[in-house]
C-alpha cells in the first residue's frame, strides 16, 4: 500500500491476506536480495543486519498516519525536504502513477481509506502530506517501529502486552 527504499532499510505498508504470508514474503525477499547482491560482489551472507519489524496497524486513522510516517521518512533524516525530493517512493506514485510496473495497490488503498478513487486519494493523500509538513519538528515516532500493533484499544489488545494506544 505504501513504501520508501533508502540506503539501509526499506518501509513497506502491507495489508496482510493470509496469517503468514508477510514473514514469508519478507524472507523470500531477503534471502533474493542477498542472493544477487552476493552474486555480484562475490560474497557470502546476509545482506541486512537484522530481522525485518513488523507493526500490526488498524485499519483507520492511524493507516492514514502510517502512510504519511513512511512518506516523511527521508524528509525527518534530513536528506530531502518534501517527499516529493525522493525518487524512490510510495508518495510520487500516488501522486502520479506509473503506467507500468506499479508497486501500490491503488484500489486496496482508496477501500481502506474510504475514498471513491486514485484522483481523490492524491488529492488528500497530498493535504494529510502538506498538514504533516506543517507541524514540524518532525521526528521518529517508536511507535511505527518499536510496537506490535497501533490502533485502538481493542485492536491492539489482539497483539499482546506490547502495546500502543494512540
Amino acid at each position: 500500500l505504501n513504501y520508501i527504499a533508502t540506503s539501509n532499510h526499506v518501509h513497506l505498508l502491507v495489508r496482510d491476506t493470509d496469517y503468514g504470508a508477510i514473514a514469508r514474503s519478507m524472507q523470500l525477499a531477503a534471502g533474493r536480495v542477498a542472493q544477487e547482491y552476493n552474486r555480484r560482489k562475490s560474497r557470502k551472507g546476509a545482506f541486512w543486519e537484522d530481522r525485518y519489524f513488523a507493526t500490526a496497524v488498524a485499519t483507520d486513522r492511524h493507516l492514514i498516519q502510517c502512510l504519511v510516517y513512511i512518506d516523511l521518512n527521508m524528509v525527518r533524516a534530513g536528506v530531502v525536504g518534501h517527499p516529493s525530493q525522493w525518487a524512490v517512493s510510495g508518495y510520487n506514485d500516488i501522486q502520479s502513477p506509473p503506467l507500468r510496473y506499479r508497486l501500490i495497490d491503488y484500489t486496496a488503498l482508496c477501500q481502506l481509506t474510504g475514498l471513491p478513487g486514485l484522483n481523490a486519494l492524491s488529492v488528500r493523500h497530498r493535504a494529510w502530506v502538506e498538514d504533516a509538513l506543517s507541524k514540524e519538528p518532525l521526528e521518529r515516532e517508536s511507535r511505527w517501529t518499536e510496537r506490535l500493533a497501533v490502533g485502538p484499544e481493542d485492536f491492539v489488545s489482539k497483539f499482546g502486552t506490547n502495546h500502543a494506544l494512540w
